[in-house]
């Protein structure tokens, strides 16, 4: 289940824009805020499109990624946390964490510092 924390939507810079991080050359992630407070998530290299929740506080942006898109490991179904700080308009990843046995689990990702949102429409 995809958890929402409370947010009002005058205030919410995310509504309706799209975010794109450049992957390499021709390839770009993007993020699609809707207005009510979800989320679709596009990756590129993998040529998938997630859908998840998202909270927003002060400058703190925390999506939950919803994935069931690989048929290979029995339509197992994943959840996966990533917080954001938001500068201007720009996005910057800096946790990610996925849901394993009820607990959140932080992973072991390093986020590069070239790969930033950029906020492109909305």
């Amino acid at each position: 289940m995809l958890a929402v924390i409370g947010m009002t939507k005058f205030n919410d810079p995310l509504i309706s824009g799209i975010w794109i991080a450049k992957v390499a050359n021709g390839c770009n992630d993007s993020l699609k805020f809707q207005n009510n407070h979800r989320v679709k998530i596009y990756d590129c290299e993998a040529s998938i499109t997630t859908v998840g929740s998202y909270s927003f506080s002060k400058d703190t942006l925390v999506v939950i990624e919803r994935d069931d898109s690989h048929s290979e490991d029995g339509g197992k179904i994943s959840y996966f946390k990533t917080k954001y700080i938001l500068k201007n308009i720009y996005l910057y990843p800096i946790n990610s964490s996925q849901l394993t046995n009820g607990n959140w689990v932080d992973l072991k990702v390093k986020f590069s510092k070239t790969y930033v949102y950029k906020k492109i429409r909305g």
